[in-house]
């Protein structure tokens, strides 16, 4: 076999060993956030930033980021980047995430 995994073969694994073996479409990425199946959230989401340093991510889910300053009790904006269009960059009112 060339090791490539059915949807079959998936459903045995848990979220976490799949994410080793597979990659994901962008439209299978927002299935994943919408219906719950991220399991790989941390309770302590921005040790880099508590330590002081400026921390940046990318994401392709607006829902990801969205919960992430929501579990995370972060207050942040929105605002569009003008350079890459449909593209927004989200930051907490101290522009350390």
């Amino acid at each position: 076999m060339d090791g490539t995994r059915t949807s079959l073969d998936i459903e045995e694994y848990s979220d976490t060993e799949v994410q080793k073996n597979q990659v994901l479409t962008l439209e299978e990425w927002q299935d994943k956030w919408v219906n719950g199946k991220t399991a790989f959230h941390q309770e302590q989401g921005h040790q880099f930033a508590d330590r002081g340093h400026s921390v940046v991510g990318v994401e392709i889910s607006e829902l990801g980021i969205r919960e992430f300053f929501t579990e995370q009790n972060l207050s942040y904006s929105e605002e569009p980047i003008t350079e890459i269009p449909g593209t927004k960059v989200f930051k907490d009112k101290y522009w350390q995430i």
